[in-house]
């Protein structure tokens, strides 16, 4: 098993089991959501298992992750270094993408033959195959969770160039993400915030593991954090439930640009901090049951995909 302090290597196996309950959560909530979202129970159920949200969590761990090694090893960020990581981002991510784009693709006009199909989506492109195959952006109406697939590619890309930035200093990223909480949605990503809060906790990763002073003013505070943290992650829920005023909703949406993403990502941020500095909490996570599902998850989410389809 992998210990808190052995971060220098390439795997932390109890960030893999957060991975793994992140996308657990996905998959429950979307059996929910599918078969029984008119149900008061499935609604208190979506507190709990945030699927929608859960892709914070992914993008937050995402730059965590990508950056640590770099970080770690002082590693040299050059136009080499780059070639190599783009490459082994895109082969990683896109072969399992395409391979269910297409069986979605095919399961969706399985009242066309399949030879015509294939010459009009070659030649005509009726269906917009193509947009969606090279994830050309808000194109995902066939194989609709690929819209993070899109995100994921494009922004981990860019984690490199995070990594220079805070080489050069904490100070100067904290500043960019809050500059990014206002206007990351407008000119980039919104999601761009969550990888540089990764980027960010990778470079305190030790720091964050050894931090144990109580002395600090907040910390008899901290158990307050514990509801602060979850409605900020599951926001988008108790807002369904309890709509904020319009003025406010308009202030928020159309004055500041922030959503529920936004805060969802703070949240999934503190949520890693705590696992990271908590020994007892990296143990549960690094037990044989957790261990089992990370190894298999994708399985699992694959067949879930399949179930949907049919």
């Amino acid at each position: 098993m992998m210990t808190s302090t052995d971060h220098q290597s390439d795997r932390i196996e109890y960030l893999d089991a957060v991975r793994g309950i992140a996308a657990l959560s996905v998959v429950f909530y979307h059996i929910l959501g599918s078969h029984w979202d008119w149900m008061r129970e499935t609604k208190i159920a979506m507190f709990f298992l945030n699927g929608s949200d859960a892709v914070a969590m992914f993008f937050v761990l995402s730059g965590l992750v990508l950056s640590i090694k770099a970080i770690n090893k002082s590693t040299e960020i050059d136009s080499s270094y780059y070639k190599r990581y783009s490459i082994a981002r895109i082969f990683r991510l896109y072969p399992a993408f395409l391979f269910m784009l297409i069986i979605y693709y095919l399961y969706a006009h399985n009242n066309e033959n399949i030879f015509t199909l294939f010459k009009t989506t070659i030649t005509t492109n009726p269906h917009f195959f193509w947009e969606e195959a090279l994830l050309v952006r808000d194109h995902h109406h066939l194989f609709f969770p690929d819209w993070t697939l899109g995100v994921e590619v494009a922004l981990s890309l860019l984690v490199p160039f995070l990594v220079i930035v805070v080489r050069q200093s904490n100070k100067l990223l904290i500043f960019m993400i809050i500059g990014l909480m206002f206007a990351g949605k407008i000119y980039y990503s919104q999601f761009l915030l969550h990888f540089a809060l990764g980027v960010l906790i990778a470079n305190n990763f030790k720091r964050i593991v050894e931090f144990r002073d109580t002395s600090k003013w907040w910390y008899k505070y901290r158990w307050w954090l514990i509801p602060i943290v979850f409605f900020f992650y599951s926001m988008r829920h108790f807002l369904a439930l309890c709509p904020l005023p319009g003025n406010i909703q308009y202030f928020m949406s159309s004055i500041l640009y922030i959503d529920e993403y936004a805060f969802s990502g703070l949240a999934s941020a503190c949520l890693l901090l705590y696992i990271i500095n908590t020994k007892r909490i990296q143990d549960i996570l690094s037990h044989n049951v957790f261990s089992f599902w990370v190894k298999y998850h994708t399985v699992f989410i694959f067949l879930t995909g399949c179930l949907r389809i049919l």
